[in-house]
């Protein structure tokens, strides 16, 4: 159903679940960067079985930025956090999915 939608118009990132599973990943401090670097967002899309979300801080974009990925198939969540300059990655146990096309230059830009 969210699907095409704004993490801000649509409450997908915050079902208790999600964010239950997001903050278990991450820790609450690291959490609330990600959230953070939502602030100018993709809408939620899909590429094959990974439904994924990426953003930055407002003008902060090559500092600040943040994927979040969800595999249907195997059911875990991948996220990739960048803050200033320094990225980190998230993965649950069995997340081996590829990030789709979209997020891997995203990523590819950070290290430029």
């Amino acid at each position: 159903q969210a699907l095409g939608q704004y993490p801000a118009n649509s409450p997908f990132l915050s079902q208790p679940a999600i964010v239950e599973r997001l903050t278990k990943l991450l820790g609450q401090a690291n959490y609330a960067q990600a959230l953070l670097n939502l602030q100018v967002s993709s809408p939620l899309a899909v590429e094959g079985d990974v439904f994924y979300v990426t953003g930055n801080r407002a003008h902060e974009g090559g500092i600040n930025a943040v994927a979040i990925g969800l595999d249907e198939a195997s059911n875990t969540i991948r996220v990739w956090l960048l803050q200033n300059s320094q990225a980190h990655e998230f993965a649950e146990p069995g997340a081996r999915f590829a990030w789709p096309r979209d997020v891997q230059t995203m990523i590819g830009n950070s290290q430029s």
